[in-house]
């Protein structure tokens, strides 16, 4: 019984510490959706691609369609006005750090769920997935 009891506390602080570590990360991947937001915003598709999706987007997606979706997507949103962020994880995979958010997001003409997966890169943080579904309460 012993061994048990110490096998759930060393579970339960490095489960404690992993929370912690990731909450601590948690300002800069914030950071990276709230100039997202107001990129998209601005309609600087270009600067989003460009600047804030990871080399691994790059590879799968060229510019031109990325342009589109979010042109399009803006064109029958509209912008955003407020979002708030809801279920969160990070781990570790294949490609590296992986923050995955997801946000209740309200536009000028409607809501949706935003999802983000975002890989560490060096100090900052890429779009290595974006996924928009238009009705927040049927994923």
């Amino acid at each position: 019984m012993k061994k048990f009891l110490i096998a759930i506390g060393i579970i339960a602080v490095l489960i404690g510490g992993w929370l912690l570590f990731a909450k601590s990360l948690m300002p800069g991947a914030e950071e990276v959706i709230a100039v997202f937001h107001e990129r998209y915003n601005q309609r600087d598709f270009k600067a989003i691609y460009e600047q804030m999706t990871s080399k691994e987007f790059k590879e799968i997606l060229a510019y031109e369609p990325v342009f589109k979706y979010f042109g399009d997507t803006h064109d029958a949103l509209g912008g955003v006005t407020a979002s708030k962020k809801g279920a969160w994880g990070l781990f570790y995979e294949n490609v590296g750090l992986i923050f995955n958010i997801e946000y209740a997001t309200t536009f000028e003409k409607g809501q949706a769920r935003e999802c983000f997966k975002l890989v560490k890169r060096g100090p900052f943080w890429r779009i290595l997935l974006y996924d928009l579904k238009e009705n927040p309460d049927n994923p």
